[in-house]
């Protein structure tokens, strides 16, 4: 898991018709993002200068792993 102030990665889940997608912990609520969301979410931080690299992290380890598992990754 990677934390960089209020976002921490916790992991990679399959989900049948959707692919892999990240669980962010942001502002203590766990979040699920494809990898369009992720995409999404690195670009608007980036507007305001917020560090992305959880998302980048995340962003990496769904296109390494998408459709390669069932469940948890």
């Amino acid at each position: 898991m990677k934390d960089t102030g209020d976002v921490e990665f916790i992991g990679l889940y399959f989900i049948p018709g959707e692919g892999t997608v990240a669980a962010l912990k942001v502002l203590q609520e766990t979040q699920l993002f494809d990898k369009q969301g992720l995409e999404y979410r690195i670009v608007e931080k980036k507007k305001t200068s917020t560090d992305t690299s959880v998302e980048e992290l995340a962003l990496a380890q769904v296109k390494q792993n998408d459709g390669q598992a069932n469940g948890f990754i």
